[in-house]
C-alpha cells in the first residue's frame, strides 16, 4: 500500500486560508469588481479581475444584468465580458444588442458599442451576420463600432466592409477612424 504525502495538501489548504478572497462573499466580490471597474484608468485586465476570485465573469455578468447606479461600471462589464467567452456571457451580450439596436443618444448607444466590440470577440467571424447591418446605422458612433467589432472578428470579409463604409461615409472624424480601423487591420496582417 503506498503512503499518501499529506505535505501539498496541507500547503493548498494553508494558501486557501490565507487567501482573503478565496472566501469572499457575492456582494464583497462584486464590490471588489465594481471599484476595479470604476477606477479612472483603463479597465482592468481579466487577469487583474481574477485576483478577486474565480466567479469573476458572473460578477460582470450581474452588473450588466442588474444596472443598478453605477453606468460607468456597467459599460466597462461589458468591455471585459470579451475576455470571458462562453454560452452565457454570448447570451446576455445579444440581450444587450438585442435592447440597445434602436438607440440613437445617450448611454444606451455607448453601451451598444462596447456590447458590439465584444460580441465580435466572443463570436468571432459568426458575429459578422448582426455586425454588418450597423455600419448603415444613423448615428456615428454605433458605425464605428460596427466597424471596430469587424476587425475584432477577424472575418475574413472585414477589410472590404470597412472599406465599404469609408466610400459612403460623409463625416471627416467617421472616415478618420475607419481608415485607423484599416490600418490596424494592416498592421494586424504584418503581423501573422
Amino acid at each position: 500500500m503506498t503512503k499518501l504525502n499529506m505535505k501539498p495538501l496541507l500547503v493548498m489548504a494553508a494558501m486557501l486560508v490565507a487567501t482573503p478572497t478565496a472566501w469572499a462573499t457575492p456582494d464583497a466580490l462584486r464590490a471588489k469588481v465594481e471599484r476595479a471597474l470604476s477606477a479612472r484608468h483603463r479597465p482592468p485586465t481579466a487577469r487583474q479581475l481574477l485576483q478577486y476570485g474565480l466567479d469573476v465573469d458572473v460578477v460582470l455578468r450581474q452588473i450588466v444584468e442588474e444596472p443598478r447606479g453605477n453606468r460607468l461600471a456597467r459599460n466597462r462589464a461589458l468591455t471585459t465580458l470579451r475576455h470571458f467567452p462562453g454560452m452565457e456571457t454570448r447570451a446576455l451580450l445579444e440581450h444587450v444588442l438585442n435592447k440597445t439596436i434602436g438607440a440613437t443618444r445617450g448611454i444606451a448607444i455607448l453601451d451598444l458599442g462596447q456590447a458590439l466590440r465584444s460580441y465580435a470577440m466572443v463570436v468571432g467571424p459568426e458575429s459578422l451576420r448582426r455586425v454588418q447591418p450597423l455600419l448603415q446605422h444613423q448615428v456615428l458612433e454605433v458605425r464605428l463600432a460596427a466597424a471596430g467589432a469587424l476587425r475584432l472578428s477577424k472575418h475574413r470579409d472585414a477589410r472590404a466592409l470597412i472599406r465599404s463604409r469609408l466610400t459612403l461615409e460623409t463625416s471627416t472624424t467617421g472616415r478618420a477612424e475607419l481608415k485607423q480601423q484599416l490600418v490596424i487591420l494592416d498592421r494586424t496582417d504584418l503581423a501573422r
